[in-house]
C-alpha cells in the first residue's frame, strides 16, 4: 500500500497550527525584534510541519477512515 497523501485542509491546518505555535513561542520572549516574527528561515517551518501533516496523517482519524474504505473496496473487487 502506498502513503496516505493528506487532504489540502490537513496540510494548511498543519501550517497553521505550525505558525501559531512559533508566534506564540516569539511573544513569550520579553523585547523580541519585530523581524525574528517572521524569520528569514521561514520556510523550515512550513517544511516540518507538512512533512508532519503527512507522516502523521494514517495515524489521524481521517487517515483511519479512508484505510477502511481503501480496504472495504478491495474486499469487494
Amino acid at each position: 500500500m502506498t502513503k496516505l497523501r493528506p487532504p489540502p485542509v490537513a496540510v494548511k491546518h498543519a501550517i497553521t497550527e505550525a505558525v501559531w505555535e512559533y508566534t506564540q513561542k516569539i511573544d513569550e520572549k520579553a523585547n523580541t525584534a519585530k523581524h525574528e516574527h517572521f524569520p528569514t528561515g521561514w520556510h523550515k517551518v512550513v517544511e516540518a510541519a507538512i512533512d508532519k501533516a503527512y507522516d502523521n496523517y494514517e495515524s489521524s482519524e481521517m487517515g483511519n477512515i479512508e484505510i477502511e474504505l481503501e480496504r472495504l473496496t478491495n474486499a469487494f473487487k
